[in-house]
């Protein structure tokens, strides 16, 4: 029984949080937190770039062509 009861709660809120996403979508809030939060990834952005990893290859920096194989069709 504990089960069927904790199923529901999880319905009627999935639903709940459904709604609320609806709704910011409709209204533009996304666009909204966007400006009030520009560049919210620009340290994992700055952390990456200066890896190993992204100096290794040489596609992955601006201006140094396309960022995919060719052979990526």
């Amino acid at each position: 029984m504990r089960g069927r009861k904790r199923a529901r709660a999880l319905r009627v809120g999935a639903g709940c949080l459904m709604m609320v996403l609806a709704f910011g979508l409709a209204f533009n809030v996304t666009d909204a937190v966007q400006r009030a939060l520009p560049d919210y990834t620009s340290a994992a952005q700055k952390k990456f770039e200066d890896s190993d990893t992204s100096a290794a290859c040489p596609t992955s920096r601006p201006g140094n062509g396309p960022t995919r194989p060719r052979d990526w069709r």
